[in-house]
């Protein structure tokens, strides 16, 4: 037992997103090992899981990366990790990858049933955020692989209404960032389009900020509506909204 009363080790997987979302993620993520009444350690600098390189296709690449990736989850009891989409390829596609290797797959095995989105780990561990300085709206943007992992909607969105200070509205669709993986890279037209609806969405809603669940979704946004305030669900928890 972990020196603050949790069963076993808790590890967070950063995916390697760009340099400024990096380091966003990785000061809330800092953050949030110190705050949490149990016990986090991040595992060494941002990553990949593969599942980029799965979208592009590249599944020779996705295998050494994700095998990389399951040899270093291997000592966690619980895996947490701040983006849904690389949730579901661990619990759904990576055995698509692997199939009919059973020694990767005694890995997976142990890693599938451990790993889940970092909300979902915060909620059930009944994490406690810090209040706003000043009361505000806020608008929570799903991810489009939420009806894949029920409960991390409804998670996050506990999560923020425990916020003292902070109004809370949900986006009523599972829009599509269009981050996908390699998908904004391959089709940068469609992607800026499907962007720029959520920030439309976003504007509508006539909420203070945004927060999204997938930090892929950071510079898309960031791309399309420098105008906007996004920010990602862990750098609320962690109290770092300005």
């Amino acid at each position: 037992m972990g020196s603050k009363g949790v069963m076993g080790p808790i590890g967070i997987f950063v995916p390697d997103i760009d340099r400024e979302t990096n380091e966003r993620l990785v000061a809330a993520l800092e953050g949030l090992t110190h705050r949490a009444p149990f016990e986090m350690s991040l595992l060494a600098s941002p990553s990949s899981c593969g599942w980029v390189a799965y979208t592009r296709g590249d599944w020779r690449r996705a295998r050494l990366e994700a095998r990389t990736w399951l040899n270093q989850v291997h000592r966690y009891d619980v895996i947490t990790i701040p983006s849904p989409a690389c949730v579901q390829f661990v619990r759904h596609y990576m055995n698509i990858l692997f199939a009919g290797d059973d020694v990767v797959q005694e890995l997976l095995d142990h890693a599938r049933g451990r790993t889940m989105d970092l909300g979902r780990l915060l909620h059930a561990r009944a994490y406690t955020p810090p209040p706003t300085n000043t009361p505000r709206r806020c608008v929570l943007v799903p991810s489009c692989v939420s009806p894949h992992l029920p409960g991390i909607v409804e998670s996050a969105r506990t999560l923020l209404a425990a916020v003292d200070g902070l109004e809370v509205h949900v986006l009523p669709l599972h829009r599509c960032c269009s981050w996908g993986g390699a998908f904004h890279r391959n089709l940068p037209e469609l992607s800026r389009a499907m962007s720029e609806t959520i920030a439309e969405a976003i504007r509508s809603s006539g909420a203070d900020f945004a927060v999204v669940l997938d930090p892929g979704c950071l510079p898309l946004l960031r791309e399309v509506a420098a105008d906007l305030e996004v920010y990602h669900l862990a750098e609320v928890m962690a109290g770092r909204v300005s």
